[in-house]
């Protein structure tokens, strides 16, 4: 009874090849699905930027467009149109206009004119 009698079962060594792939196949597609998440994280993050950009470069469209708008409108009362401007825009817009007159003037030690620039912001009483 010395004798160690070992029974190899050829089905036993088929399944252990057999699991060793899958292991490594799951392990390949484990590897391959996280650098397929790390790019798609990547691409988000892309995306915000763009979004970002575009924000950006639609609000200065905006503003631009805005600018354009206000300068029409002055060019317009220029010409003696006033019919696209409200009471309360044409104030804005006179004060503006002389607030920077006076300004420029003082900078450029220029002599006033003979009437006055000084520019009233409240409501009369």
């Amino acid at each position: 009874m010395g004798n160690n009698i070992t029974v190899v079962n050829p089905q036993s060594k088929e399944l252990e090849v057999l699991v060793g792939l899958v292991r490594s196949k799951v392990s390949e597609l484990r590897h391959d699905l996280d650098a397929g998440v790390m790019g798609a994280i990547d691409d988000v993050h892309k995306l915000g930027d763009w979004a970002l950009e575009l924000g950006r470069q639609l609000g200065n469209s905006e503003s631009l467009v805005q600018s354009n708008q206000w300068l029409q409108q002055i060019s317009a009362l220029i010409k003696g149109d006033s019919s696209g401007v409200t009471s309360g825009q044409m104030r804005v817009r006179a004060i503006l206009t002389l607030r920077a007159a006076s300004s420029w003037l003082h900078e450029h030690n220029t002599p006033i004119l003979p009437f006055s620039l000084k520019v009233q912001t409240g409501r009369p009483a």
